[in-house]
């Protein structure tokens, strides 16, 4: 019998596809993974079953499509009746771990834990002050603790992350301050990413040598997800608009204020080109930061003779509007720049070839299928889903090819934001669905329709819903029968927001108001 190979599922939020040079990309963001894209199987239209976090991730960790587990809100809970894909790696006798970057997963008690035995959060820069706690739900508090505590509160207050003492006053002046005290702890981003990396990397090279159990190891990096905190010399790769370091920071600051403004994120219009293109030149150094930093970990893999023993997944969660369609962030809509992700999976047994790339519509929701395929867990209906079993379709006729969809439904605290700085949402409050089928795709809002032709259009600008009504018929049919198809599998539940430093630390990355 074949030992089992350990499962490495990396997932980069807020990872566009279109911004990694292996992908087509006209700057050279991702040598690492260009590098390991060589020796791996790259899904050139990997879709996203919606275009934030939590949905993509339960997605993922359970194979269903957000209707289905209903995980939609931020207070979402997975319903207990479904099973975790790390809940059913453990019962096939393996070690499963998470690292996680993201509070909303591993931190929240929404279901999305279930099944690791264990499970560690990792938080930097502005929000990092406030992970006190995150990783020990504990009853009591130590004295200790409490002054700590209280301590992170103060320095929380100064940062202006909440408005309820007169410490927020100082809130222009603390950031010079806040950052020299990271650099000294070695708190930024780059250093907490980097720290996470080589603990995954070191729990998967320190087994000890009578532990014959395969791991799964499920690591989430938000290298680009706001708040931006690249180093300069990342942003002067991209740019040459910075001369100083105080400079570097206002322009940041900047940056990230655009970001979080809730108005941006259906209208941006106004923004100069001067703010556009700071924009895009710190997210494209925040992927090549955290590129650099991938590449450190898969050098500590392969020096030690694992890489190569181990399946590994690296695939975007979502993506994030960077201006396009006069949009910022990702609360609304299914267009390309959120649901289009990278996918790149090195197959040990060599079913995925090295060195290809795969032309076939995919859904990440099939990593699921995928992963327990590899682990010797899949059902035979679930090995039918696994994209180890996917193939290209274009000399297929029309009736064989399959489709993928994608489901944004509004988040109701953007919404709430939204209203509260303007007078009208837009149709942003309506669910965005998205059919994919061969070249074309159909986007449904309420009652308006758009239809799009990728192989020519990829950037969805010309709508061509009247020069081909047929096929928008066929595409609205197949998405009505998807969703009549995919209704919640149990009822879910809410959660309860009750530990004050989460909810702070999720205002700082910009999830609350």
């Amino acid at each position: 019998m074949n030992k089992k190979k350990d499962i490495i599922l990396i997932v980069l939020d807020t990872q566009r596809a279109n911004r990694l040079s292996c992908y087509g990309y006209s700057q050279t963001t991702t040598p690492q993974l260009d590098q390991f894209a060589e020796r791996s199987t790259l899904f050139l239209r990997a879709i996203a079953p919606a275009q934030w976090t939590i949905p993509t991730h339960a997605s993922i960790f359970t194979g269903l499509v957000p209707s289905q587990h209903t995980m939609l809100q931020m207070d979402s809970i997975l319903p207990v009746e479904i099973q975790t894909l790390a809940q059913r790696l453990e019962k096939e006798g393996f070690k499963t771990i998470g690292i996680s970057n993201n509070p909303l997963i591993g931190t929240m008690g929404n279901g999305l834990e279930r099944g690791f035995s264990y499970m560690k959060n990792y938080n930097f820069w502005g929000a990092g002050l406030l992970n006190f706690r995150l990783n020990h739900h504990q009853i009591t508090l130590q004295p200790s603790d409490v002054i700590k505590e209280n301590l992170k509160f103060i320095a929380a207050e100064s940062l202006g992350y909440s408005e309820q003492t007169i410490l927020s006053k100082l809130k222009s002046f603390m950031p010079f301050l806040w950052e020299a005290f990271l650099s000294l702890r070695r708190k930024t981003k780059f250093d907490v990413t980097r720290q996470s990396l080589v603990d995954a990397a070191q729990l998967l090279l320190n087994k000890r040598e009578k532990d014959d159990k395969p791991t799964f190891m499920f690591i989430n990096l938000m290298g680009t997800h706001v708040p931006y905190a690249p180093p300069r010399w990342a942003v002067n790769k991209f740019s040459s608009m910075i001369s100083n370091q105080r400079q570097f920071f206002d322009l940041r600051r900047r940056v990230n204020q655009i970001q979080v403004d809730v108005n941006n994120w259906v209208d941006c219009s106004s923004l100069s080109s001067m703010d556009a293109e700071a924009l895009n030149v710190f997210y494209d150094a925040e992927v090549f930061t955290q590129d650099l930093l991938l590449g450190e970990f898969f050098s500590l893999l392969e020096s030690h003779g694992k890489l190569d023993e181990a399946f590994v997944i690296v695939v975007g969660d979502h993506g994030d509007h960077l201006g396009e369609k006069q949009q910022i962030n990702h609360a609304f809509g299914v267009y390309e720049e959120l649901v289009h992700v990278p996918l790149i999976i090195r197959d040990p047994q060599g079913v995925l070839k090295q060195g290809s790339k795969h032309k076939a519509l995919v859904s990440t929701t099939q990593l699921f299928n995928t992963i327990l395929e590899v682990a010797g867990a899949a059902s035979s209906d679930e090995i039918t889903g696994s994209l180890r079993q996917a193939k290209d379709f274009q000399h297929l006729s029309e009736e064989k090819r399959e489709s993928v969809f994608a489901q944004g439904y509004p988040l109701e605290w953007a919404l709430r934001r939204l209203k509260k700085g303007r007078s009208e949402d837009e149709g942003k409050a309506l669910p965005h669905f998205a059919v994919y089928e061969d070249k074309f795709k159909l986007i449904s809002a309420g009652d308006r329709l758009s239809l799009f032709d990728l192989t020519a259009d990829s950037e969805e600008n010309m709508d061509l819903l009247v020069q081909f009504p047929d096929v928008a018929i066929r595409l609205e049919k197949s998405l009505d029968r998807f969703l009549s198809a995919n209704v919640p599998v149990a009822q879910n539940t809410t959660l309860d927001y009750e530990d004050s430093v989460i909810v702070e630390h999720l205002r700082a990355l910009g999830y609350l108001e």
